[in-house]
């Protein structure tokens, strides 16, 4: 109740007032692979997925995670949570989305993640997407070579065991 100096009452309504300062939070981000693989190449489809959660005043529809890759050709992707196009659960608060490789580059690309909430509160995380454009490398040998022991394989003697080799590498790439 509020008086004022003419001796006028009037009642005072409460109102809660909720202050949100805080930004949302990123967690669990994970890149899978087409066929159970390591990493990617150009042309295949990686789903990427986190958590995204806000417990002030909530995540923002339009905007809640976007997905940003400058080294992959992704620049700000939204990320779903609604069940659809690798997403697994609508309203599960993990959100997905599948990116298309178009690098021709291997190795550890970087992407980020930035979360918004209706307020405009947001943050940032960094990963990294595992690709492998690198063709593993395949050798072997023959020995004796042929024409360099004693016979041939090739006309006069029988050579009565040849060794094959072989070695194989995948430098660089995800592995065999």
């Amino acid at each position: 109740r509020a008086v004022d100096g003419n001796g006028k009452a009037a009642l005072s309504l409460a109102r809660e007032l909720v202050v949100d300062n805080s930004a949302p939070k990123i967690s669990y981000p994970v890149a899978t692979y087409p066929a159970g693989s390591p990493a990617g190449r150009m042309g295949a489809r990686v789903l990427v997925t986190a958590q995204g959660l806000d417990f002030g005043s909530g995540m923002d529809a339009d905007s809640a995670l976007v997905f940003t890759a400058a080294g992959l050709g992704a620049a700000n992707t939204p990320m779903r949570d609604d069940g659809k196009d690798g997403d697994k659960v609508a309203g599960d608060n993990v959100f997905s989305a599948t990116l298309n490789l178009s690098s021709s580059a291997s190795g550890s690309l970087a992407y980020s993640l930035t979360a918004s909430d209706q307020l405009g509160n947001s943050t940032s995380i960094e990963a990294a997407i595992a690709v492998d454009n690198t063709s593993p490398v395949v050798g072997f040998a023959v020995e004796p070579a042929p024409g360099n022991a004693a016979g041939s394989l090739f006309g006069e003697g029988y050579v009565p065991r040849v060794l094959v080799t072989g070695t194989y590498s995948d430098a660089g790439g995800s592995g065999m």
